[in-house]
């Protein structure tokens, strides 16, 4: 299936892959398997709900932008409103609005 794409920022290639769902492959001692492969997701945080399972909600999917020609890869993240903002593990910055130019 193909899809309008933006030129590449890098090397302005004009295809593109859109990798939907990032996996994350899992690890059986120390070497990789295809076994607990589940969706890549930015933060896991304790559920909100004791005895909850699982004890983690993990939220901030990561999806994926990739260049056919050079392979530079933009992430994105669905769901970051969701993402818990608790001061250590996830910080909030917020950026000061540009002063007015002198006149």
């Amino acid at each position: 299936m193909r899809e309008p794409a933006a030129p590449c920022p890098k090397c302005h290639c004009v295809e593109s892959l859109v990798v939907r769902h990032l996996a994350d492959l899992g690890h059986i001692d120390g070497a990789p398997r295809f076994v607990n492969v589940r969706e890549i997701a930015l933060v896991d945080h304790p559920a909100p709900i004791p005895n909850l399972t699982p004890p983690v909600i993990s939220v901030g999917r990561l999806s994926a932008t990739v260049c056919r020609a050079c392979g530079f890869t933009e992430l994105y993240t669905r769901g970051a409103e969701m993402i818990p903002v608790d001061g250590d593990r996830v910080v909030l910055l917020e950026s000061q609005p540009a002063p007015a130019p002198y006149r």
